[in-house]
This record gives C-alpha cells, structure tokens and sequence, in this order.
C-alpha cells in the first residue's frame, strides 16, 4: 500500500484552495438585460438584481449598471457576495424594495458598493430592524442610504439601517431622510462599526435618537445634523454608558436636543450650538450645550 506523502497532500491541499478561489464568478445586470441570459458578461446582463442573487453564490460578484431596480429578495441574510454599481457616481444605481420589507439584507462576508438603497416608504411590521438594510455583517462602503421606514418591535428600529454585528462596517457613505416610531431615525447601531458618515435629516417620532440610536458598537469620524426626536437625542442618542460615542464628529439638530441633565426641553426644543470637534459628547449622545466646553 502507497501512502501520500506530506508534501503531496499540502499541493493537493494548495491546488484545491486555488481552484475554489478561482471559482467565484462574476455577474451582470444592467435594465436592459433579460433574466434569461446567463448574466456572465455585460453583454449578455441579467435584467434584475433578483436574478442575479437567485444564482450567485459566496465570494460571487454582482455588478450592477445604471438603472433604477426593485428587488424582493432582500439580497440575504445567507449570501456572502459582493455587490458593486459601475456608475461614476453613488447615485447611478439605485435599489429599492418592491413590497413592504426591508430592500437589504446583509450577511457576514457581503459587501456592497457604489449604489443608493432606497427603504421601503410605508411603516410595516416586516421592517423593524431597518427600513433600508438590516445588517447581520458584512461592508456597505461609498452608497447612499435614504428614506426608509422602520417600525419598531422590542424597542428595535433604525429608519434607515439596522447594524447588529462586531464584524459589520458602513463607512464613507450618507444617510439620511430615515423615519422610525421607535429610536434611532436614521440609525440603529446594535454593534459593529459606522465611520466617516454623514447622517442628517432623520426622524424619530415616538422616542429616541432623531438620527442614531447607539447602543454598542462605534460612531467615528461622522457629520451629524438635522436630526429631530420627541423625547430626546435629536443628535446622536447613546443607550448604555459602557459604550460612550468614541467619536471625533461635528453634530448639530435642528430639531430636539438634550437639556444639560439628559432630557429633552420641557417648554422648547433646545437647539445645539454650530458644528464643532467635540470629544467626547455629551453623556446622552448630544453636543455639548451651548456654553460648555469640549473636554
């Protein structure tokens, strides 16, 4: 009886590793593609994102030509693929839900990129954890993210997105027009991490964190602005003290703020002071009231 030998077994170990790497494929869409094609060049595109991830498997690439799409699929929660707009510019590819879920749904190892996602604009029951992308993992990297609804079941919103992942990052994008019941008008931040965004204009109707609801996780580097909640934390609203807003960002509401003592004006909204570097921030997720200084 012949035995391998070790070294045979690594090249066969080597040899199997390339090939499945080798194997990711590439897609395309494109609206004036068919679903019938075989979506393997753009010549031949698929004509919707649907079809695309129907097909596609793990480390599979998805690109997306300019158009306008709606998607029932939500993309994930399973599928660890990329997905990447070949616009000059964010604002090329847009995508949006075609029902009453959420339009996203990110897994750990997805990436998405270069695209605007557009959240479903009608509160439903189906999107409490984000109205645009719910994030269990992955990178959402230079996309707009905008006016999605989210309602809230357990005290779960995030008008816009839902990140719950240590894993999960969302950076150089902007977000904004989100609206939620619950907290977190724009952003929902469970774990994971949110950098170098610009979040504004986002609407928290019935609680907490006009623009970010933070619970863990990490915002740095953000413009925040714009942002309105009944209660308080038009700005940023941070849940637990064991996780304080790490950040180096300018914020300023236009809406609802914190008072001094971390509630929200009795008689008035309290407007926070112009943007400034301010680190840290006050202890309930605002600026630091007019009058104070950065520490």
């Amino acid at each position: 009886m012949k035995y391998a030998t070790w070294a045979q077994c690594t090249l066969s170990c080597a040899v199997a590793l390339v090939s499945a790497t080798a194997a990711a494929t590439d897609y395309y869409v494109a609206t004036t593609g068919d679903d019938s094609n075989d979506g393997l060049s753009a010549e031949a595109p698929f004509a919707t994102i649907d079809q695309a991830v129907s097909v596609a498997a793990n480390e599979d690439t998805i690109f997306v030509a300019p158009g306008d799409y709606e998607t029932t699929t939500q993309w994930g929660p399973n599928l660890a693929a990329r997905l990447v707009g070949t616009g000059e510019t964010r604002d090329k590819v847009v995508i949006r839900s075609a029902g009453t879920y959420r339009t996203l749904r990110m897994a750990e190892g997805s990436w998405l990129e270069n695209v605007t996602v557009v959240g479903i604009t009608e509160f439903s029951t189906n999107a409490d954890k984000g109205g645009a992308i719910e994030m269990s993992g992955g990178t959402v990297t230079n996309c707009v993210i905008r006016d999605g609804r989210a309602n809230a079941n357990g005290n779960i919103a995030g008008g816009n997105l839902y990140v719950n992942n240590a894993e999960a990052l969302v950076v150089d994008c902007e977000i904004y027009g989100g609206h939620t019941k619950k907290r977190g008008g724009n952003v929902y931040l469970d774990n994971g991490t949110v950098r170098n965004c610009v979040i504004h204009d986002g609407v928290c109707e019935d609680n907490i964190g006009g623009n970010v609801y933070q619970y863990k996780g990490l915002l740095t580097g953000c413009t925040i602005y714009g942002g309105t909640a009944v209660n308080d934390g038009g700005c940023p609203h941070e849940a637990s003290r064991r996780s304080p807003l790490y950040c180096n960002q300018k914020a300023a509401s236009q809406g609802r703020c914190c008072s001094p003592a971390g509630k929200a004006g009795a008689s008035a909204p309290l407007r926070c002071p112009p943007p400034v570097l301010c680190l840290p921030i006050h202890s309930r997720g605002c600026p630091l009231p007019a009058g104070e200084q950065c520490a």
